[in-house]
């Protein structure tokens, strides 16, 4: 007997999934399933993902869900996919687990724009009047969806980049679905270019990149470009938000099938399924702006957090850059209020293709990843500090054009961990040598 368990997102109960649930049956969805509908407390402030990590095992045993034999199928909508990510690395890593097939729909992967608006526009904007807690917003849960959050930085390590990465044909077969349009009525000052309504469209997507930037004792960078080790299919879908993905008493305003052949999809057949949803999303995203989300991270030698930094794009030669491509290019950073060394920043490759072809492409020409973090080692007065990762000083992050379109790419995420050397004067610190005894022994 196979198990098809949904997990709802923040704000939500499970009966968001009636209309799916509906159209699975009436589409004779061919898989004979025991439904398991998950209901978790979202907008207590007192709750963390690991509460609700903890919560779900006992929840999971209790309702005599298998631990193996991949005869569970899970569908999860927002914020249940975090949730689900975070209890299968917990208790799953590196071992065999019950999951044959996951579906994701709208998941905030590496976060939402809304996560950190206040209590106000969350309460009434996204909760709607008249909800019965209005301003109960469930602010550790928030913590962690909000963009550039340790917590989905931490879980996308060992989910995409580690030796037991779970989403690939070889073991969770995985599709990820979300929409390309915002909201109507008052929900839609919720909107923004690129997103759901709710989510950006690249935070959804789970097949990452990083780099791996280190700045030795020198000065100069080495770095190392990471692909995720998960093989996710993942599709946009025209005229389709964060809500309507969900369908309603209507049914759903796309196709059902996408949502069956997830479920249903073989290990042979997921490459074709991969390329059928990209061509879906190619055209769902096609003559509108395309974005990317850039995650960073600085830190020494030391492992200390560096929180005063900047991160500088140019387009141009290896001999300076473009002063005004920054501007253009670079639509909107966050912060991440718990800890500001991790920022997010939505960038617009529409824009990035536009100035690629209008430059006479040769050897010299590259993308330009500069960093300057305080404080500088070059102040007159300063003991200790950083010296500059840019084109002036030669050491700033280079990349061909054949990297960039490798790593620039619409509807994902780029993470830049970088490391640098933090440095200390040389009269920081001192020990003379005594050429005769002060005084006398006595």
């Amino acid at each position: 007997m196979n198990y098809l368990v949904c997990i709802h997102g923040w704000n939500e109960d499970s009966s968001v999934f009636s209309a799916l649930i509906k159209s699975l049956a009436t589409e004779q969805y061919d898989r004979t399933h025991i439904m398991g509908m998950a209901d978790f407390v979202s907008l207590d402030d007192t709750v963390t993902f690991d509460d609700l990590i903890a919560a779900m095992e006992h929840a999971w045993h209790t309702y005599g869900l298998p631990k193996s034999g991949k005869r569970v199928d899970v569908v999860t909508h927002s914020t249940g996919a975090l949730v689900f990510r975070a209890w299968l690395n917990r208790y799953y890593a590196g071992r065999e687990n019950p999951i044959s097939h996951l579906l994701m729909l709208a998941p905030p992967n590496f976060g939402s724009h809304l996560a950190h608006q206040g209590r106000a526009f969350i309460g009434r904007v996204l909760k709607g009047f008249g909800h019965h807690r209005p301003f109960e917003v469930g602010a550790n849960l928030l913590k962690g969806l909000e963009l550039a959050s340790s917590f989905t930085w931490d879980l996308a390590i060992e989910d995409c980049f580690s030796n037991n990465a779970p989403f690939n044909s070889e073991n969770i077969l995985t599709t990820i679905l979300i929409g390309s349009t915002g909201y109507e009525g008052l929900a839609a000052a919720a909107n923004e270019p690129g997103t759901d309504g709710t989510v950006p469209i690249a935070c959804a997507n789970l097949n990452p990149a990083m780099i791996l930037i280190k700045q030795n004792i020198a000065g100069s960078l080495d770095y190392e470009v990471k692909k995720s080790n998960n093989e996710i299919a993942f599709g946009v879908i025209a005229n389709v938000n964060h809500r309507s993905i969900l369908g309603d008493a209507d049914g759903f305003v796309y196709d059902i099938k996408l949502c069956i052949k997830a479920l249903a999809i073989r290990s042979y057949e997921f490459h074709d399924w991969q390329h059928y949803l990209s061509r879906k999303t190619l055209s769902a995203l096609a003559g509108s702006s395309n974005y990317q989300n850039i995650v960073t991270r600085v830190y020494n030698q030391f492992n200390t957090l560096v929180n005063d930094y900047h991160v500088d794009f140019g387009c141009g030669d290896s001999r300076g850059t473009n002063g005004c491509f920054y501007d253009a290019f670079v639509r909107s950073v966050h912060t991440f209020e718990e800890n500001i060394s991790f920022r997010a920043f939505k960038v617009d490759i529409s824009y990035l293709k536009n100035q690629l072809a209008a430059l006479d492409f040769n050897s010299e020409k590259v993308i330009d990843v500069s960093m300057a973090a305080f404080p500088s080692i070059s102040a007159s007065d300063a003991n200790v500090g950083y010296s500059f990762c840019d084109s002036e000083h030669n050491n700033s992050l280079q990349l061909s054009m054949v990297q960039m379109k490798d790593l620039f790419i619409p509807a994902t995420t780029l993470i830049l961990d970088w490391q640098v050397t933090k440095k200390q004067k040389q009269n920081l610190f001192a020990i003379h040598k005594e050429s005769k005894l002060v005084g006398s022994l006595v």
